[in-house]
This record gives structure tokens, sequence and C-alpha cells, in this order.
């Protein structure tokens, strides 16, 4: 799905599996009304979501991940640009090469809270990396850096998917009833009640 340049969507219940699964570059950036991306299950060889120099973006109850020698989501911006007003809460972040999470650039006014990450440590993988430098192999070294983000959030064994472009689990292997019910999203991917 490649929405650059777009302003005001809502995307929900996708499945997507292609090497740039989501494709939102500078989404929202004439700050009127929120972007939400919620509900859908992104997989990408290079990027599940790359959400680079967007604005007011609510990413909400997705699974993301990274299949190659991607990241499974990247945010912030490059250069003097920057990410500003997202909101990210409620998913499953994982990968098997890369990070879970990148940010890259400057973001302001952005909340992560209540995901689960899953990475390879095995295969080199981190659970976040802060521009070129900065890695974190786990959530609690994540935490050492950054006390306000990821409070709620959670570190689980690898997710078991189905298949690379199937995210449902074979068995549950993140932590379940662990989210935040305030996002007013009550229905998963599936139809089933959250």
């Amino acid at each position: 799905i490649n929405l650059p340049y777009t302003n005001n969507i809502e995307l929900t219940f996708n499945e997507v599996y292609a090497p740039y699964a989501f494709y939102g570059y500078n989404m929202n950036n004439n700050t009127i009304g929120i972007d939400e991306v919620s509900n859908n299950m992104f997989s990408g060889t290079y990027y599940g979501i790359y959400a680079s120099n967007s604005e007011n973006l609510n990413i909400f109850h997705n699974t993301i991940a990274s299949t190659g020698t991607g990241n499974a989501i990247l945010i912030g911006g490059f250069g003097a640009t920057s990410g500003d007003s997202l909101d990210i809460r409620n998913n499953i972040f994982s990968t098997e090469s890369s990070s879970a999470f990148y940010i890259d650039g400057t973001i302001t006014n952005t909340s992560f809270n209540y995901n689960a990450y899953f990475a390879d440590t095995a295969a080199g993988a981190s659970v976040a990396q802060i521009g070129w430098n900065n890695s974190y192999q786990t959530l609690a070294d994540w935490r050492k850096v950054d006390s306000i983000n990821n409070v709620n959030s959670v570190e689980g064994d690898n997710p078991m998917y189905l298949a690379p472009d199937n995210l449902r689990m074979l068995i549950s292997a993140v932590p379940n009833d662990v989210g935040d019910n305030t996002v007013g999203i009550t229905t998963d991917i599936d139809g089933d009640t959250r």
C-alpha cells in the first residue's frame, strides 16, 4: 500500500505482504485531522510500515513484521525534518534480522505504549534502533534510555506466524489482553471482539 503525501485517511482491515507493505511517507503534514492505521497485518521484507516524516498519525492494533533485512516500522525523519504527533499503541512488532522499531531523525509529541515486541536476537536483531548508532537489543535496554514510552509494552517470544504472508499466530507467543482499550477499537481484523 503506497500512500505518500496523503491526508485524513483511515486504513483498516488490510493484509499485505510486500517489500514495503505499507509506505506512508510524509502523511498528514498539513496538521488537519488525524490519519489512522488500524487492524492491519503488514509483512514486509524491507519494512512492514515506513512512515517517515509523517505527522498526526495513529497506529493502533496492527501486526507488523519484517521478514527480511528491514525494520518492522520506521518513524521519524531525515535531516532537518521530523515525525510529529504519532500515537502508536496495541501493536505487535517483530523482526528476524534488523530492528522491530526504528526511529530516524527527530520525533516530537509522540508516544508508543502497550505494544508487544519480538526481535530474533540470536540472528542479530534488536527491539529498537534510534538513528544509525543506537541499537537496543531488548525492551529493557531501550527503557534505560527512554523511561517515558513503552511503560506498559512487553517483549515476547517468536510470534510463530502461520506464514510470512499470514500473520495469524500458531500459538499465542506474545502476551494477550495487555493492550489499552481506550483507543475505541472493539473488534480485530477477523471481526473477533477484543
